[in-house]
């Protein structure tokens, strides 16, 4: 019943959303995609023909026709041959090098936007590898089309001993910083960072309980111990609208599920921090989106949101359950991911009055076969109705 409670929350959400939004913004668009497959990940709506867009976001979607007739006037429009058009994804976590130079830094996340806006990642949860201010700092001389989240990640101590969290006003556009990760479990590609003992694990929940900032915490074999520490401290009600995170590293037992829930509890699957060794089996993100858990992707290194979605719609020896398919893994590379930095009003679907964050695809990601997946890029990815990038192979006036 809390499963089915969960779910019907999040699906409710986003068709009050959808009503909210439901009045165009005047004026003629300045930019029209038409002719496209567009999987909107709207609940009331999910497939459509064309997008329209004006001031940075959406103001109107639906078939080629109803958008056509709006598009008189238009500063662009774009024929989409019958590409696939999907809300940009979200990578929800990304975690950036630790000791780099001040130059190597800004290289470093300029880089990393690039990678980002060509694979049609529109939004990026970026676990910081140094001090938060310096972060910020490198993230502000760096040139970025894409929209950043900076996550601060302490090495050890009870809470983040380089500052306080950057309250409003943010850092700039398109650049937010909050959150604090904590290393668990580091798993296959976090070794480098400080795993926090059990034994202060109640001392970052407590922290975490009376902080501002949102609690992520790397975990796979300890995750339960994490669980634990949350129901000691305060009730779940709390926990629930502070919407806690879980970045998993290794296999989750089903046994935990109920107390995911029971907090509210977001699980972001990291599928390349897992162990290929381990023989501890494990659920699969299919069976925690059954349960109402709601899941988000990540990369857990540079931006990769194809090798991601292989890697979740694939079944696995070691997990029970069954995989995504591939339309549940973009919804959680999109809305998942939103969802779980608090920005599903915003973006992770397209309707009228979200963010104009999207991409068109070289193929199709819903249908490929498996094995041509990862060669899939973007030919088209629009930040807040801006071209960020463009391949150069659609045609439009």
């Amino acid at each position: 019943m809390k499963a089915c409670r969960a779910r019907s929350r999040c699906l409710a959400l986003v068709a009050l959303v959808a009503a909210a939004g439901a009045c165009d913004a005047p004026g003629a668009p300045e930019l029209v995609i038409t002719h496209a497959r567009v999987f909107t990940n709207d609940v009331e709506r999910p497939w459509a023909e064309a997008v329209a867009v004006r001031g940075g976001r959406i103001v109107a979607v639906g078939t080629a026709a109803e958008v056509n007739a709006r598009a008189r006037g238009a500063a662009r429009v774009i024929d989409a041959r019958g590409r696939v058009l999907v809300p940009g994804f979200d990578d929800a976590r990304v975690d950036l090098p630790l000791g780099l130079d001040w130059t190597s830094r800004i290289e470093t996340l300029a880089a990393l936007d690039r990678r980002a806006v060509s694979r049609g990642v529109t939004s990026l949860q970026v676990v910081a590898g140094g001090p938060m201010t310096e972060e910020v700092t490198a993230a502000r001389a760096a040139e970025r089309q894409a929209r950043w989240r900076l996550i601060r990640s302490p090495a050890d101590g009870e809470r983040p001993d380089d500052d306080e969290p950057f309250l409003p006003p943010q850092p700039g556009p398109r650049l937010f910083a909050n959150g604090v990760a904590w290393t668990i479990d580091p798993g296959r590609t976090l070794r480098r960072r400080r795993p926090l003992p059990s034994d202060e694990i109640d001392l970052v929940v407590n922290w975490s309980y009376g902080a501002e900032d949102p609690l992520i915490a790397a975990a796979g074999p300890n995750a339960a111990r994490l669980l634990t520490a949350l129901g000691r401290r305060g009730v779940p009600e709390v926990w629930e609208r502070k919407r806690p995170r879980l970045d998993l590293t290794g296999p989750l037992g089903i046994d935990i599920i109920g107390r995911l829930l029971e907090f509210g509890v977001v699980v972001t699957w990291l599928p390349g921090t897992a162990d290929p060794a381990a023989t501890t089996v494990g659920v699969t993100a299919g069976t925690l989106m059954d349960q109402g858990v709601v899941v988000a992707l990540g990369s857990a290194g540079p931006p990769d949101p194809m090798a991601v979605l292989a890697a979740v719609t694939a079944a696995r020896p070691s997990t029970s359950g069954r995989p995504f398919t591939r339309e549940e893994a973009v919804r959680a590379l999109t809305w998942g991911s939103a969802y779980a930095e608090k920005a599903e009003r915003d973006k992770g679907w397209l309707g009228v009055g979200t963010l104009a964050d999207l991409a068109v695809l070289s193929d199709d990601v819903f249908s490929v076969p498996s094995e041509r997946l990862g060669a899939i890029t973007s030919v088209l990815t629009v930040v807040g109705g801006a071209i960020v990038y463009d391949a150069g192979v659609l045609s439009g006036s």
